[in-house]
């Protein structure tokens, strides 16, 4: 994928939120190793993988 980050990300000046730049051939392993050590997921990630993989599926 050729995806460029365009702002800094992190939330809100309130919120507690790390970016984590992973690359998309590495995630099963990066998700499966933050679920090992105990993280939350937002089901977000997981939704806009799967639309990410669908997207490629269809159109290489």
């Amino acid at each position: 994928l050729d995806l460029q980050q365009v702002g800094a990300g992190g939330g809100e000046e309130t919120e507690n939120i790390t970016v984590h730049a992973v690359p998309f051939e590495e995630i099963d392993v990066w998700l499966q190793a933050a679920r090992d050590r105990g993280c939350l997921l937002d089901a977000r990630i997981y939704a806009g993988l799967y639309f990410i993989t669908q997207h490629l599926q269809k159109n290489g």
